[in-house]
């Protein structure tokens, strides 16, 4: 295996930070508690991280050169055979892998959806408090207890009721929010009418908060390679396309790449991946290398992926000897 810098951050106390990636470049704002997971003290008077993922050697080699269609193909053969976990809450089943992949540093569940700070006990916490959500709806392919039903990557806990409130609606950003039950404290999301141009005609849609919407867009690029296989149903339909390629509505790769852009991968992510690594024996691509979703969906389609980025053909080109 080979240490890889996967990303940098030099982050002021309190505002902005800023984080380049083979020439990669994001801003985010906010100050957030994911980011401050991923910010750690270097010196007095500095703060700043320096990330870096164990990737294991050639694991990504076949995808040298290739874009588009060729390279989530090529990623779909990579990923597709890993170790399927059996659903359920025992130690060595579904819930079991989440004490690796989502405790919190502070002893107390992840939650995606809500601010609540559920301890980590001995066990699963009761059905009533947190569930196992399918961030990618298992209706959405039938619901067969497939690979994809057991999926880590995609499951996470989150709280019962907001669990229930998402149900398989697609994850789009509200316009009109309708109101959340007071049976789920300290939400952190919306549901309700979709902004005009999202949800594929769906009326209804949930719209996680901008804290995890980058997380989500990368499991959705991840799910929708892993699974470029499976028939699309119900809901599904709304989000993602027939075929291996590009499997994703033209709306939501617009919604999904907006967000995968304005939120970067964090430190959360990327411990989350190799705990995801240790269990199931496959990776995010989308987290180990960001740049792959432009390459697929956006701005770098018509160029080929390296893994050491895409240089300048012509960096500094040599003045016109005779300008005249």
């Amino acid at each position: 295996m080979r240490p890889r810098v996967l990303k940098i951050i030099w982050a002021p106390p309190i505002s902005t930070f800023f984080t380049n990636f083979a020439g990669y470049t994001y801003a985010k704002l906010n100050y957030t508690p994911k980011m401050r997971y991923t910010i750690l003290l270097c010196a007095a008077s500095l703060w700043g991280a320096i990330a870096c993922a164990e990737i294991p050697a050639g694991y990504y080699d076949t995808c040298e050169g290739k874009s588009k269609a060729a390279l989530k193909s090529q990623l779909y053969t990579i990923v597709k055979d890993h170790t399927p976990i059996t659903y359920g809450n025992g130690n060595n089943q579904t819930w079991g892998c989440f004490f690796d992949t989502d405790v919190h540093p502070d002893g107390y569940w992840w939650d995606i959806y809500t601010t609540n700070q559920v301890p980590v006990g001995k066990g699963a916490p009761d059905n009533n408090t947190m569930n196992k959500e399918h961030t990618f709806p298992k209706s959405w392919w039938g619901g067969n207890n497939n690979d994809a039903y057991k999926d880590i990557m995609h499951l996470m806990p989150t709280n019962s009721v907001a669990n229930s409130t998402r149900g398989n609606w697609p994850y789009a950003e509200v316009q009109n929010a309708q109101s959340i039950s007071n049976k789920c404290p300290n939400p952190r999301f919306k549901h309700g009418t979709p902004v005009s141009g999202q949800g594929g005609g769906c009326d209804h849609v949930f719209e996680p908060d901008d804290e995890f919407k980058g997380d989500l867009a990368r499991t959705y690029f991840y799910m929708v390679t892993c699974y470029q296989n499976l028939t699309w149903q119900s809901n599904g339909t709304y989000t993602a396309a027939q075929g291996s390629y590009p499997t994703l509505q033209p709306w939501a790769i617009e919604m999904l790449l907006r967000w995968h852009r304005q939120d970067p991968v964090s430190q959360k992510e990327i411990d989350r991946n190799e705990a995801v690594y240790k269990h199931q024996h496959n990776r995010n691509p989308f987290i180990d290398y960001p740049e792959m979703a432009e390459h697929i969906w956006g701005d770098k389609m018509d160029v080929a992926w390296t893994a050491s980025g895409t240089p300048d053909p012509d960096p500094d080109p040599d003045p016109d000897p005779d300008p005249d």
